[in-house]
């Protein structure tokens, strides 16, 4: 018996569940992962792809070829300059000897652009352009070899001149072809630069996004993870402290959808509780009438029989006690058929059934039942308004007239013989029909309200309308039956009783 107890305690429907959410079983953590991967994977591609074009570029910009042909074409150019260098000296040489041997006089300017001319080495450059300097060097005792000699590529040296050429063709086209070999080298050298430089650049983009996503997804993750706990704290704290307990409007995204919903759900749930709790008291209430009805109902028939046949077996001739049994006659009549009158109330109540609900239109029922009311209280002036268009519903016909009936007699009793002004309305939503009946008089006072639907609660306990308190439990029960709901709105001079039939 004790391990059955422990079991019982164990699987009892009152514990909750203790559940914590690990980090990694959260939607929106795995959601953040995968995101992660796949942006991850997306700039990894990227680079790739990027590092591809570059490379198609750099084939289509930079050709290995080209450049061997620019460096071929530099060495050519190189080679004619040389020959030609080579071939001004061995002009010159001769001339040069020739002087050697047979002149005394100091050499000239005029002598070595006779020797240029007699050379015929205008090909190298125009004689009128060679530009010649003098130079401390002694002509003297100088060899021809020694006399004649390149300084560079553009000045020869003539025993203690320097003869300096222009730049021409050969040189310009030396120039073009050795600049645009050295743009060629730059790109290609700019390429390949710009590879490790790639990867380098797109590891940090990686690395980077890699730590802004991963701190974003834990900070969003950590704060979902907290959102997610005060959520199931509040659905311990409804369902185990507080049944009044609601979430706040502070919410957003999902958890507004959850938090809204289970606010819907809850008042429903605290709505059926309640009518649960109405239902199971009328049960009670109307268990207690039958019984009542029984045991009363009973008796009453053989105590009125004993008092007719008291007085019809006394044959004195004592005036006095003949009028005590006549009066005592008429008194145990009249309460007899008071006693009758609440028997058949609590027969009523306890007998009341169930509907049978066929699809109406409600303005039908309470027009008809605003004929009737009319006549029975011609000192109010009660109407029906039908609204825009006829409000159709599933109810049961007799039970839902009973209820109109009610309420109109309710109101008309409370305004008493001061005419007043009492007005059923008729209308309907997308999710519900709706009869509302208006009346202008005193109003219910504010703190009866709560309890106007109870049974055997009552205002009305004396006069010729004095009653038992079951009409507006009657009433609600019936709604109830049906689906609905039936609410109060009172204040001095507009009171509203609200049926609502839900379309469900």
């Amino acid at each position: 018996m004790t391990n059955s107890n422990d079991n019982a305690e164990q699987v009892s429907p009152s514990k909750w569940p203790s559940l914590k959410l690990r980090w990694y079983e959260s939607w929106i953590t795995r959601a953040a992962i995968a995101a992660s991967l796949i942006l991850f994977a997306a700039v990894l591609t990227s680079g790739i792809f990027l590092f591809q074009s570059l490379t198609f570029v750099a084939d289509l910009v930079h050709d290995q070829e080209i450049e061997e042909v620019l460096a071929q074409h530099l060495t050519s150019i190189k080679q004619v300059h040389s020959l030609q260098q080579e071939l001004v000296i061995e002009k010159l040489k001769p001339l040069v000897r020739i002087w050697q041997a047979g002149s005394s006089k100091p050499l000239e300017k005029e002598q070595i652009i006779e020797w240029f001319t007699t050379a015929k080495i205008q090909f190298f450059a125009p004689i009128r352009k060679i530009i010649l300097t003098a130079s401390p060097d002694n002509e003297n005792g100088v060899s021809t070899e020694e006399s004649l000699k390149w300084i560079d590529r553009h000045r020869l040296k003539i025993f203690n001149y320097t003869a300096e050429f222009p730049k021409g063709p050969i040189y310009q086209d030396f120039k073009l072809a050795e600049e645009t070999r050295r743009r060629y080298q730059l790109v290609g050298a700019k390429i390949e630069e710009s590879k490790p430089r790639i990867f380098r650049d797109n590891g940090i983009v990686l690395l980077v996004s890699a730590f802004l996503l991963a701190s974003i997804f834990i900070l969003s993750a950590q704060r979902f993870k907290r959102a997610i706990e005060t959520v199931i704290s509040g659905f311990t704290n409804w369902a185990e402290k507080d049944p009044n307990f609601r979430f706040g409007s502070h919410y957003r995204g999902e958890l507004k959808l959850v938090t809204a919903n289970f606010n819907a759900m809850a008042d429903e749930v605290e709505a059926n509780r309640q009518k649960s709790l109405y239902l199971e008291k009328i049960a009670s209430w109307q268990i207690i009438a039958r019984k009542l009805a029984h045991e009363i109902k009973n008796p009453l028939t053989p105590i009125q029989m004993m008092v007719s046949q008291l007085k019809r077996k006394y044959k004195g001739d004592d005036p006095d006690f003949t009028k005590l049994l006549a009066n005592a006659q008429q008194i145990i009549t009249e309460e007899i058929s008071g006693l009758r009158r609440m028997v058949d109330n609590f027969s009523n109540f306890a007998q009341l059934p169930q509907p049978s609900p066929k699809a109406q239109d409600l303005g039908n029922i309470c027009s008809h039942v605003v004929e009737l009311q009319k006549n029975a209280f011609p000192q109010h002036n009660i109407t029906f308004d039908p609204g825009q268009a006829p409000v159709n519903a599933k109810v049961d016909d007799d039970l839902i007239r009973q209820v109109v009936l009610n309420l109109i007699k309710n109101a008309a009793e409370a305004c008493g013989e001061t005419p007043c002004e009492i007005k059923v309305v008729t209308s309907e939503s997308n999710s519900a029909s709706y009869i509302k009946v208006i009346d202008n008089g005193p109003g219910v006072p504010e703190d009866i309200q709560a309890r106007i639907f109870e049974a055997y609660f009552t205002t009305k306990h004396t006069g010729p309308t004095a009653g038992m308190g079951l009409g507006l439990a009657v009433c609600q029960k019936i709604i109830l039956d049906h689906g609905g709901k039936m609410t109060l709105s009172s204040t001095p001079g507009n009171t509203t009783f609200t049926i609502s039939l839900t379309k469900r």
